[in-house]
């Protein structure tokens, strides 16, 4: 995680992300093809595995029965308020990602936040396996 968040200040510290969008897309895709992508591109992704199998999964099996009931029906509410929200969003924001200032305040929060994380885990471990 230190390595995400300081390749994030790298970028940040660059400068010269932005978005290129082209004006009316690929009008020629098929739906299929379309489909196959986004499967791939979804299915193909390990952290899509690392995120719902081993971090979920690992909560959830921390908790009573009850528990795992809310916590299931709260993280299938969570994952459907994201992804729709990031999909609605994404378009809407077209505009503000093509600016490259946009992108060194995005990649200098994701490197606070991964750093921030990574050392929180670090702390955590050495605190339950050193002490």
């Amino acid at each position: 995680m230190y390595w995400y968040g300081f390749n994030s200040f790298f970028r940040a510290y660059k400068g010269n992300s932005h978005l290129h969008v082209e004006q009316g897309g690929n009008k020629d895709q098929s739906v299929t093809k379309l489909m196959l992508t986004t499967l791939a591109i979804t299915l193909l992704n390990p952290h899509v595995y690392l995120d719902t199998l081993v971090i979920i999964g690992g909560i959830g099996g921390t908790l009573g029965m009850e528990e795992k009931r809310w916590f299931l029906l709260g993280s299938i509410i969570a994952s459907f308020v994201w992804f729709f929200g990031l999909g609605y969003a994404s378009k809407k924001l077209i505009p503000f990602f093509e600016s490259s200032k946009t992108w060194v305040v995005l990649d200098s929060l994701i490197g606070v936040v991964m750093c921030w994380i990574a050392t929180g885990l670090t702390i955590f471990v050495y605190q339950n396996l050193f002490v």
